[in-house]
């Protein structure tokens, strides 16, 4: 016999299993949209995270360009406006399976939102050739599908320490196809009296990373890395 106080247990259980399941079917990284074409395009290009992501399509031109805002908020990026940081793209085209994109040109980073501000996106736009016809020679192609990047803390630290960071750090990664691996941005802080960050990195690794050697680069200004890393690549 089922008592009231069984009854009651079964109830609570049910409960926590009906909150519990729809939180373990989100989409992982904190995005839950449709737009998976976008976020792929984002995640080429910009660290992936736990935290909450929006993605708002702005704009469109003749030749099927989407030019869109992500929005997030996490550690590497704290000293914003609002708490959260903005990163503007546009994707050249896409279909069922991929996405394409004009390398790290597609990507401008901003400490507060830029909607509707068309002065500050238009170098993003030509940039990206927006209202011309596609140059299929810049563009890059990518599954429209979510990498992730499983380097355990103390590869983290040894990656850390051989570019010269002596200090507590942050760090986010995402898997660029045009950079051939594994990206992952590192920033310097301390918080003896209040975070103060320092000296900010990028470290390009292979893909299939097996603890060897690494490329990386010093930043000049973590908010313009896109541009900095375009700069690099097209030296290397």
């Amino acid at each position: 016999m089922i008592t009231r106080n069984m009854a009651l247990r079964m109830t609570v259980f049910i409960v926590c299993l009906s909150i519990i399941f729809p939180l373990c079917a989100c989409e992982p990284h904190g995005y839950s949209g449709s737009d998976m074409d976008l976020y792929s395009v984002t995640h080429n290009s910009f660290p992936m995270t736990d935290y909450y992501e929006t993605i708002t399509p702005m704009d469109t031109d003749a030749y099927g360009r989407v030019l869109f805002e992500y929005r997030t908020s996490m550690a590497l990026f704290y000293d914003t406006e609002d708490g959260f940081v903005y990163a503007y793209m546009v994707m050249q085209r896409s279909d069922e399976d991929t996405c394409s994109y004009y390398n790290l040109e597609c990507c401008m980073l901003s400490k507060s939102q830029l909607s509707g501000n068309e002065e500050n996106l238009a170098s993003l736009k030509e940039k990206n050739d927006w209202g011309k016809p596609l140059q299929e020679a810049l563009i890059t192609t990518s599954p429209v599908k979510r990498k992730y990047l499983s380097i355990d803390e103390s590869e983290l630290d040894k990656i850390a320490r051989m570019m010269g960071i002596r200090d507590k750090y942050q760090c986010g990664s995402f898997s660029s196809d045009p950079l051939g691996g594994e990206v992952i941005l590192f920033r310097e802080y301390d918080d003896a009296d209040g975070l103060v960050y320092h000296d900010a990195y990028v470290a390009i690794l292979p893909y299939g990373y097996a603890g060897e050697a690494v490329q990386y680069v010093k930043l000049v200004d973590i908010y313009n890395y896109p541009e900095e890393l375009a700069v690099w690549l097209r030296k290397h």
